[in-house]
């Protein structure tokens, strides 16, 4: 009866609730089936042994865990519990990676659900157990990228990105351009991190252009209208919101759907349009359950409070507040209240609950000192990079020639001892003239490698900036010459190399400098 009416039901605005319950229901009566197909199957099955069907188990659970992580993890943390107990069952060369995968995937359903507290020491131990040397396949880098994500929103941004980094050269390497699109997204919020909105619209861009998926392109709409928000562009914030919106009801992800309406509220606080705020939060109520599991509904009520204070009706305002912030000790709160906060200390300040007021103004102060240092650490990380920024990569060049420049010294000098040493055992033993002679050799040797290191780039055999220091010190040495430089730059360079991986790469560049030196010797 649910199936053939559901469509009907669905089209009249008084029964939205029950399109929603009835879509959980019938969610879950087709989960029972699939369930007791399964089971059916796996009673007719004849295995080859114990140990392959119990090892075929625990990756369809990790699997469907996987697949519900973003729409529910709670589901996903009940299945993983279930994948876990057949840990033991796996073959004993194969049960660290499923102690791993078990780790890394609790680690991210506790990420997700606001827990990064708790998620921090699952993830390090899912990475405890890949070794001291783990391999570079894609379960590293999600324990990576997990690791990242957790450092991010603990403020660790230095370290975030460098997990980012490591993850996207494994990705790359091993060819996951699924996983590569997450990497970029994950590098893109370090920018939002350091309010750096355009760039991070780009990189949001980018990873779209990478890999189309709908959990992905999810995620990205939805960060990237955030984004936008932040630079006022509404109408364009509007678009994505509404995007990632469809994709979350293509998901038939009520959790996600809400959320994503949480922030087009907010985007419409922004814009001064308090009708549309209050559309959009209170279809995003009908969607969940406020029984206390879901963290995320007391920022809906938050923006409820917003709207009646907009709207002049304070007491209403500061009721909706105590719904707000039932429970939370205003003394240990995360970067996730500190709007929340602001906005409390103003409405209760107006109406002159100065006690509360002054408790919400005290962890509002805390928390934009932490976000002045959240982001000093964003901007800090990103500057420290060595990626996207020409400057940076300059000094970087800069910085690795005078380090030849004092190796070449050190070669020398130890060339010229050696040679010392030489003279003066050949005066007292022969043999000492061979063994002195060789190292004397070996320096030599060394001092033409770090020569060729100084002065020729090693992956493309192209002439380096110390190369180029030298020819025009040559050419400017007599001061009568006209010397003209040009700089030609490679656009997308980074993105270029992570599309065609580093050796392709350096073919481009040997390939674009030999066509530049036969355009110049036949012009």
């Amino acid at each position: 009866v649910l199936l053939k009416n559901y469509k009907a039901l669905s089209k009249r605005r008084s029964f939205e609730r029950i399109r929603v319950v009835s879509r959980e229901w019938i969610g879950r009566l087709l989960a029972c089936l699939v369930g007791a197909c399964f089971v059916v199957s796996a009673a007719e099955a004849q295995p080859q042994s114990g140990q392959q069907a119990n090892s075929t188990t625990f990756a369809d659970l990790v699997q469907s865990a996987q697949q519900v992580m973003m729409a529910d993890p709670d589901e996903a943390r009940v299945r993983v519990g279930n994948a876990e107990g057949l840990i033991a069952s796996l073959p004993p060369e194969e049960q660290a990676a499923g102690r791993a995968t078990v780790f890394w995937l609790q680690s991210e359903a506790l990420t997700r659900l606001g827990r990064a507290d708790e998620a921090y020491p699952v993830a390090l131990a899912a990475l405890e157990e890949l070794g001291q040397q783990p391999d570079a396949g894609k379960l590293t880098g999600d324990v990576f990228t997990s690791l990242g994500r957790i450092e991010k929103v603990m403020g660790d941004h230095g370290a975030a990105l460098n997990r980012y980094q490591s993850a996207y050269e494994i990705y790359r390497e091993i060819g996951e351009r699924r996983s590569e699109s997450i990497a970029l997204q994950s590098m893109a919020s370090i920018y939002n991190d350091a309010q750096q909105f355009e760039r991070a619209v780009q990189y949001f861009e980018n990873a779209l252009e990478r890999y189309q998926d709908p959990a992905l392109d999810l995620a990205a709409h939805n960060n990237m209208a955030n984004a936008l928000t932040q630079l006022g562009a509404y109408e364009g914030a509007a678009r994505s919101f509404n995007t990632a919106r469809e994709l979350a009801q293509e998901m038939e992800s009520g959790i996600l759907e809400a959320r994503i309406l949480n922030n087009l509220a907010n985007m419409h606080i922004e814009a001064e349009n308090f009708d549309a705020a209050e559309a959009a939060i209170d279809q995003a109520f009908t969607l969940v359950v406020d029984d206390g599991t879901f963290e995320w509904v007391r920022f809906f009520w938050g923006v409820k409070a917003q709207i009646a204070f907009a709207r002049g009706q304070n007491g209403e305002a500061m009721d909706l507040l105590a719904a707000a912030l039932r429970g939370v000790d205003t003394t240990a709160t995360n970067q996730t209240f500190m709007e929340l906060h602001g906005r409390a200390a103003v409405i209760y300040a107006a109406g002159n609950r100065w006690d509360l007021a002054y408790e919400q103004l005290r962890a509002f102060k805390r928390l934009t000192d932490d976000r002045s240092d959240f982001t000093a650490s964003a901007n800090a990380a990103l500057v420290g990079a060595q990626f996207d920024f020409a400057e940076q990569a300059l000094e970087i060049q800069q910085l690795r020639t005078a380090g030849l420049e004092q190796a070449l010294e050190l070669a020398a000098a130890q060339q010229r001892l050696y040679f010392s040493i030489a003279v003066g055992i050949v005066v007292i033993l022969a043999a000492g003239v061979v063994f002195f002679v060789a190292q004397g050799r070996s320096a030599r040797r060394l001092a033409r490698t770090l020569s060729d290191m100084l002065y020729v780039d090693g992956a493309t055999g192209l002439p380096t900036r110390a190369a180029l220091e030298r020819e025009l010190q040559k050419h400017t040495g007599g001061g009568f010459e006209p010397t003209v430089v040009m700089g030609v730059q490679i656009l997308r360079r980074r993105q270029l190399e992570g599309a065609l991986g580093h050796a392709a790469f350096a073919k481009l560049e040997v390939a674009a400098a030999d066509r530049l030196r036969q355009s110049f010797e036949n012009a």
